[in-house]
């Protein structure tokens, strides 16, 4: 799907992909040889992969061809090579190498950025990955397909200076465990570098604790609240609220046990 709600089908016996708006209608269809997986980008430029050659091949929405280029090793021709690719917010592709059992990043006009992988059963290694797919604070999914398991990796770092993973939202989740007792999680996301204070508030508004404070660099965190206030104590049972001010403000509720 595409960010207006349009889908997108790779329909591989007619050659083609077709597209229809969000209650099905049928809006247009372009030839393409035995297409495998699609995936649509921020600017909605539609990325398509082939069961019969290792390429990916980038096209308008309206299905006109834009570029195509392979993987870095420059094997062709391998059928079912790469898998269901995925776009993050800034137009990079990410696609599972199925056969060579790893994972390669592309910007979207085919630079290569980094990529990794090895056969085998370890953390981290693969046996046939197949589609892979992004969270929300830049983690990445990986199909494991024969390991029978789905992985989960942390911001996939580039090798390309600067480009660092783009995050288009700042998000916070729900902090776990909740309630709580002695201690929690809490997993935000910022948009961009800049100041951010992420606070615990009682039911009437008073601050209870400052977790972190300060200039943050944009991207993924993970951080703990161990249960204590501003005197170091620990806070009594009740309900509180967590609230991360940054480019925009979020607040989350949680219960505390004793």
């Amino acid at each position: 799907m595409d960010s207006e709600g349009n889908v997108y089908a790779a329909e591989i016996a007619n050659h083609r992909i077709q597209k229809f708006d969000s209650n099905g209608a049928f809006i247009r269809a372009w030839f393409f040889a035995y297409p495998r997986a699609i995936a649509v980008g921020p600017d909605g430029s539609v990325f398509v992969t082939s069961s019969v050659n290792s390429a990916i091949h980038k096209f308008t929405s309206d299905g006109d061809f834009i570029t195509s280029w392979g993987l870095p090793d420059g094997i062709p021709g391998d059928s079912n090579r790469l898998g269901r690719a995925a776009i993050d917010a800034a137009g990079n592709v990410y696609v599972p190498d199925s056969y060579h059992h790893g994972v390669a990043v592309f910007t979207g006009n085919g630079e290569i950025l980094t990529s990794w992988g090895t056969y085998g059963a370890a953390e981290g290694q693969f046996r046939f990955p197949t589609c892979v797919a992004l969270g929300a604070m830049g983690e990445l999914y990986v199909m494991d397909y024969y390991n029978n398991r789905v992985q989960e990796f942390g911001q996939v770092v580039t090798d390309v200076a600067g480009n660092q993973g783009v995050w288009p939202l700042t998000t916070l989740e729900q902090p776990a465990p909740n309630p709580m007792r002695e201690a929690m999680q809490v997993r935000f996301a910022l948009s961009r570098d800049g100041r951010a204070d992420l606070s615990v508030f009682d039911v009437q508004g008073r601050l209870v604790a400052h977790i972190l404070e300060g200039h943050q660099r944009a991207g993924g965190r993970e951080v703990t609240w161990t249960g204590r206030g501003l005197d170091g104590r620990p806070v009594a049972a009740g309900i509180y609220f967590l609230r991360l001010n940054a480019a925009q403000s979020l607040c989350r509720r949680f219960v505390v046990l004793r």
